[in-house]
C-alpha cells in the first residue's frame, strides 16, 4: 500500500510474517511475547541495551549496554516483592532496609546501620556480617574506615583485644 490506508471497523489478519513497522502500536488488552523471546530497546543495531524476557523458568530484565540500570521513581519508594512480602525497601528520604519473613532486619540510617532482631538461626548475612537475634556476629574484626590500623579483634575463643597504629594495646581473655 501506498499512501494512506484507511479502515473503518475492525482489521484482522491470520498468518502475518516477517512484518518490519514503524509508528504507534495500540493494544486493547496488553502485549503478548511469548517465551524465549526478548523485547530489545535502544540502540540502532536491533540488539536492544536493554532486554526484557521470560525463559520457560525465569524473568529477565537485563541492561547489557553501556551505563548504569536506574530504576527511578518521582515521589514513591522502590519496594522489591516475593508474592506479597517485602524483599528490600529504597526510599527516597535515602534509607534503605532489608527484610527477613516480610520485617525489616537491617536499615541504614543517618548514624549508619540498625540491626533487628530475628528467631531465624541461620541470621542474615550482609558483607561478612552475621546477624542472630539482634546481635552482630562477626568473624575477626571490627576495623575503623579511614584509620585501618586500629581495631577490635576476637583473635581467639573468649578473647578480645584492641589495637591501635598496628599493635595490640590492650587484651582481655579468661
Amino acid at each position: 500500500v501506498t499512501g494512506n490506508l484507511n479502515v473503518s471497523g475492525v482489521l484482522t489478519y491470520d498468518d502475518v510474517t516477517n512484518i518490519d513497522s514503524v509508528g504507534v502500536v495500540t493494544a486493547r488488552a496488553g502485549i503478548f511475547v511469548p517465551d524465549n523471546q526478548v523485547i530489545h530497546l535502544g540502540n540502532v543495531a536491533g540488539t536492544g541495551d536493554l532486554q526484557i524476557y521470560h525463559d520457560t523458568s525465569h524473568s529477565y530484565v537485563k541492561d547489557v549496554g553501556t551505563g548504569d540500570l536506574v530504576l527511578q521513581t518521582q515521589g514513591g519508594h522502590v519496594r522489591i516483592k516475593y508474592g506479597s512480602d517485602t524483599m528490600a525497601l529504597f526510599q527516597p528520604s535515602g534509607y534503605s532496609q532489608l527484610y527477613f519473613a516480610n520485617n525489616v532486619k537491617l536499615a541504614t540510617t543517618a548514624y549508619g546501620i540498625n540491626v533487628t532482631g530475628t528467631t531465624d538461626t541461620d541470621g542474615l548475612v550482609v558483607s561478612g556480617v552475621t546477624t542472630a537475634s539482634g546481635n552482630i556476629k562477626i568473624a575477626d574484626r571490627i576495623k575503623h574506615i579511614g584509620d585501618e590500623d586500629t581495631q577490635i579483634r576476637f583473635p581467639a575463643a573468649d578473647t578480645i583485644s584492641f589495637e591501635i597504629a598496628g599493635n595490640e594495646k590492650f587484651r582481655l581473655d579468661t
